[in-house]
């Protein structure tokens, strides 16, 4: 795999656009160069079943990426690693673009490394998959993000307060409408990290969040994960506003605990689609 890291941890708009060749195009918020994906353990396609063997050869390569995400090489030149036509390799593409393991800014194609640990979720059980996918960032955020909503309690300006407050009702009113709120959830945790004033932590909650967002996608009941998150985000906002560190760590912690176990009884189960 590639070896240059240069990690881009902003988040990637959830909107996507068409392009001509099926894919979907999607803008960044921010202009960091992401590495080239390294092609050289890919396989010439045999005959059986050529768009899904390119695809499952890409998803895995993909999702074995040290950084958040890869540039991929123009069509010409997976074409001729695989051995096969332009036409077989885009029905693979825009498989991975429907998945949105694949996204399109420019003329250029990246492969999103938690979208593909994602996916290979929902189509193996091993145990090296799950940890990716769900251990490892559900760790790290039990370790940083109750002690930023206690930091955030101590720091945290009337404007901050108002900010975070913001998305949450956003998340309340996408829920009303039968909507996702995920993307609301997501900006209300990165907000609590802003009350810090410690741009570090923000990066770092941006990037859980990446890591975790797909899976969320794809494991949640809308509905019943949303009022979950909200009546949480409200007893952690209400902590933050009375400055009380200690009640907002344990608020935080009991909603990590809440998507943990969300995110667990719907990965065994196998239920959700991106």
């Amino acid at each position: 795999m590639a070896r240059g890291l240069r990690d881009s941890l902003a988040s990637v708009s959830r909107r996507a656009s068409t392009t001509p060749d099926g894919t979907r195009a999607e803008p960044r918020a921010d202009t960091a160069a992401a590495p080239a994906l390294d092609v050289g353990g890919l396989q010439r396609a045999r005959r059986r079943s050529l768009p899904q063997e390119i695809t499952d050869q890409l998803l895995r390569l993909i999702a074995d990426g040290p950084a958040p995400e890869h540039r991929l090489p123009a069509e010409r030149v997976l074409a001729e690693r695989f051995g096969v036509s332009r036409t077989s390799l885009r029905e693979a593409l825009s498989v991975l673009s429907e998945w949105r393991v694949i996204v399109t800014r420019g003329k250029t194609k990246y492969g999103v490394v938690a979208r593909a640990h994602a996916q290979l979720a929902t189509r193996f059980t091993d145990t090296e998959t799950e940890r990716t996918l769900l251990t490892d960032p559900l760790e790290a955020r039990f370790m940083v993000e109750p002690a930023i909503a206690a930091r955030a309690a101590g720091r945290a300006t009337s404007e901050d307060l108002d900010e975070v407050e913001r998305w949450l009702t956003l998340m309340e009113e996408a829920a009303a409408r039968g909507e996702s709120a995920i993307a609301y959830d997501s900006a209300f945790h990165v907000a609590i990290a802003r009350a810090t004033g410690n741009s570090t932590l923000v990066q770092v909650v941006r990037a859980l969040t990446e890591a975790l967002q797909d899976s969320r996608l794809r494991a949640y009941d809308p509905s019943d994960a949303a009022q979950v998150g909200i009546t949480d985000h409200r007893e952690i906002l209400d902590a933050m506003r009375a400055h009380d560190a200690p009640r907002a760590r344990r608020t935080m912690r009991k909603h990590l605990t809440h998507v943990e176990g969300l995110l667990r009884a719907s990965l065994a189960s196998g239920a959700g689609e991106p």
